[in-house]
């Protein structure tokens, strides 16, 4: 019994010792998170021992601070939630981004579901005087692993106006990204586009090229892209038309506590020998979260081209309200 008892004083003794010492340091990174865990440093490296990440190494330049005596030790559920949410999802494809040319691995890190995929539908009807009726469909895949994405997404656009169709298009889009360091990664992209009512029977642009997170927060990105490549054409009835292609494009994305989310994408494909098919795509859309999953969703795309054939107008536009679906 004697013993019994001084058994379990050991164990409680010991437990007693061991949690807060499981939680006595704590590590502020560049990006504003915080790792709360054992904090100890050696041979150049910050090791974390965190309770749901496992072990973290760190260089000296991912932290903004190190505290292994644990100053930031009590914090509430609330911001634990949220500091959980955010470093699992900084840290969940055992990569972390660093300031420098480099990425930190993370070892004993779960990883997360790598595949992201969206589904949205949007439909505007009116009938009286004009009888107007358009419908879009699109779908995003995106698979992400360590330093690679994997991009793939298609919109299928259909509109009638007094029983005659007046709208038929898809657009199509295959991305590769590679990351290269903490802001910077390079990307090989193919656009497709068929447009009945601008003449366009097929259109691939094939660009690869470079790109940087000009800016990033908790809550908001802004990247940039340039490169170059080949835009392949075929309007009806006529030859396919080639002509090398620029690119320059710029993204930015905003998401709020909420979960409202804004995605504004701005595409400028200048050609470079006959610049009639050249063209600017400009894409925003506002995601208001109304259930598990759903998103209310308001968009608009205009695409202009320089010098269109025959009467075929040079803006499009093309504005949808819908939903979307988060799986």
């Amino acid at each position: 019994m004697r013993h019994a008892t001084c058994m379990l004083i050991a164990i409680l003794l010991s437990l007693s010792l061991w949690s807060p010492a499981a939680e006595a340091g704590a590590v502020i990174l560049r990006n504003g998170d915080v790792l709360h865990g054992v904090v100890t440093e050696a041979e150049g490296r910050v090791v974390v021992e965190h309770a749901v990440l496992g072990r973290v190494v760190l260089s000296p330049g991912d932290c903004s601070e190190v505290h292994p005596d644990g100053p930031l030790r009590t914090h509430t559920e609330t911001e634990t939630i949220r500091v959980r949410r955010a470093v699992d999802q900084a840290l969940s494809m055992a990569v972390v981004p660093m300031a420098g040319d480099g990425v930190v691995r993370v070892a004993g890190a779960e990883p997360a579901d790598p595949f992201d995929v969206e589904l949205g539908a949007a439909a505007s009807l009116a009938s009286g005087n004009t009888d107007l009726f358009d419908l879009k469909l699109d779908g995003l895949v995106r698979y992400s692993r360590g330093r690679n994405t994997l991009e793939s997404s298609l919109a299928y656009v259909y509109g009638e106006q007094d029983g005659d169709r007046s709208a038929e298009n898809w657009h199509g889009k295959a991305r590769f990204e590679r990351r290269l360091s903490a802001r910077a990664y390079a990307f090989a992209q193919a656009l497709y586009d068929r447009d009945v009512f601008a003449d366009i029977q097929h259109r691939v642009t094939a660009v690869e090229g470079l790109g940087w997170e000009l800016a990033k927060s908790r809550r908001a990105a802004l990247k940039a892209e340039v490169g170059g490549g080949m835009t392949f054409e075929r309007r009806f009835g006529q030859a396919w038309m080639r002509d090398p292609s620029a690119y320059v494009g710029f993204d930015y994305t905003y998401k709020d506590p909420s979960g409202r989310k804004l995605v504004v994408g701005l595409d400028w494909l200048p050609n470079l020998n006959e610049f009639d098919l050249s063209r600017t795509i400009l894409d925003m859309r506002l995601d208001q979260p109304v259930g598990q999953g759903i998103d209310l969703s308001l968009g608009v795309r205009l695409e202009h081209v320089i010098n269109p054939p025959g009467a075929i107008k040079e803006l499009d536009a093309l504005l949808t309200a819908g939903f979307r679906l988060r799986l």
